[in-house]
């Protein structure tokens, strides 16, 4: 694990204005040290910016950690600054149960081969852009576009309950005996506004899809607190005209639900099916999430109060959006959205718009 400490004279405060061009946080972010043959695990930056505040960002190498697990760093982390007094040391063990790590890999079933068959496929892959060597560790470089801009939207928890009992009622004859979840529902609705607002023709093919936790649906689960990556993704190939209709949330939500109720059919036989994963036709939109409203991102409070703003940069290359519980609501959820100006105007539209009529119809 590596680490710097920088300062800046730039406006902090323009660090989380409404919509700001995607590159502006780059220069904050922590260099992950990799190199052909070695590859470090997690680097931190710390910027400070004198009289005003301080960012802290982090990088990681998703091939040992992933959202659960530095997420529970953060807020473990926060934890320690926040009741740290002189000459008093705070171990592992003396953290509040939620912020307990485990790192006993023990409990973790076999995998039957699989991990065989993930490497023959990822020695054998040729990405655009990849190095030559398939057993390097360099990662592939996506550069960030010049003229993406991000921006950040806010689903209220009244929001969210209306939004899921006018999607329930839509469904006829008990096709949808489950209430949707938040995730779900957010999911749902930012997908169908970025597709509109990318002016997709009916015939584009979509393919969206999520990350789960495996923890819990292993046999047996391991430690919602489990320090590790132990996740896996879904992903469903559509026409973008079932998502431009009006019924295109409830379509897409309905198809969301599926891909989860499928991981409790075993995660290691869906991971089997998977390999090779990342095939994709010519032409085809790919829109996925990162994070989700679980993850407590805003819980890492280092003594001064939670932070002002959190994103994820991961989404400034591709076409993905970002989703963590609202800052000052609780039930509320935050999504981050990098797009070209034009998109995210008409999406804040559409966004903005949707729920202005959602909130005076129910």
């Amino acid at each position: 694990m590596g680490g710097n400490v920088a300062e800046s004279n730039e406006d902090f405060d323009h660090l989380y204005s409404e919509v700001r061009y995607a590159s502006e946080s780059h220069p904050y972010l922590a260099p992950l040290s990799v190199s052909d043959t070695k590859a470090s695990i997690l680097c931190f930056q710390i910027t400070l910016f004198p009289n005003k505040g301080f960012a802290i960002s982090y990088t990681l190498n998703h091939a040992v950690l992933d959202g659960r697990s530095i997420s529970l760093f953060m807020n473990s982390w926060a934890y320690i600054c926040r009741n740290l007094e002189e000459n008093v040391k705070i171990s592992p063990s003396s953290l509040p149960e939620e912020l307990n790590p485990s790192f006993d890999r023990t409990v973790i079933p076999g995998s039957e081969g699989l991990e065989m068959r993930y490497l023959d496929y990822w020695l054998g892959l040729k990405l655009p852009g990849s190095d030559a060597n398939p057993r390097s560790l360099e990662p592939i470089p996506f550069p960030v576009p010049a003229d993406v801009v991000r921006a950040t939207f806010e689903f209220s928890r009244e929001d969210i309950k209306k939004l899921g009992e006018r999607e329930f009622s839509r469904f006829e004859n008990g096709n949808q005996t489950k209430p949707f979840s938040t995730f779900v529902l957010a999911y749902a609705y930012t997908l169908v506004c970025m597709v509109k607002a990318k002016g997709l023709k009916n015939n584009t093919k979509v393919k969206f899809g999520l990350t789960t936790d495996c923890r819990p649906r292993l046999n047996p689960p391991l430690s919602r607190n489990y320090i590790g990556n132990c996740v896996t993704s879904c992903d469903v190939l559509v026409e973008a005209e079932q998502l431009l209709k009006e019924t295109g949330v409830g379509y897409a939500a309905k198809r969301l639900n599926e891909m989860i109720e499928g991981f409790e059919n075993g995660v290691l036989e869906i991971a089997k099916e998977k390999v090779p994963f990342m095939d994709v036709e010519p032409g085809v939109r790919i829109i996925l999430v990162a994070g989700t409203n679980r993850f407590g991102k805003y819980g890492a409070d280092f003594g001064w109060g939670k932070p002002a703003n959190v994103e994820i940069t991961t989404i400034d290359v591709g076409e993905s959006l970002s989703m963590m519980e609202s800052r000052d609501e609780s039930g509320g959820v935050e999504i981050g959205l990098v797009l070209k100006k034009h998109e995210m105007e008409m999406f804040a539209s559409l966004f903005v718009h949707g729920l202005k009529v959602l909130r005076s119809s129910l």
